[in-house]
């Protein structure tokens, strides 16, 4: 199962979330640190951070 930080950063990625265009962004690992120390966030951080996010509603084209 893919972990809730893992879906959000790839819907992120994909541009899915209006916050970027579309391209994988190693420099923002989300939640990649939190796991590691051991405190992964939960599934309502998760859900609040994709509901609180910019661009909500807002949906990226892919750039030719």
């Amino acid at each position: 199962m893919i972990a809730a930080a893992e879906m959000l950063r790839d819907e992120i990625d994909a541009g899915r979330t209006g916050d970027k265009v579309p391209c994988s962004d190693p420099a923002a690992p989300l939640g990649t640190d939190d796991e590691a120390a051991g405190t992964p966030n939960t599934k309502a951080q998760i859900d609040d951070a994709r509901r609180q996010g910019p661009g909500r509603g807002i949906k990226s084209e892919p750039v030719d």
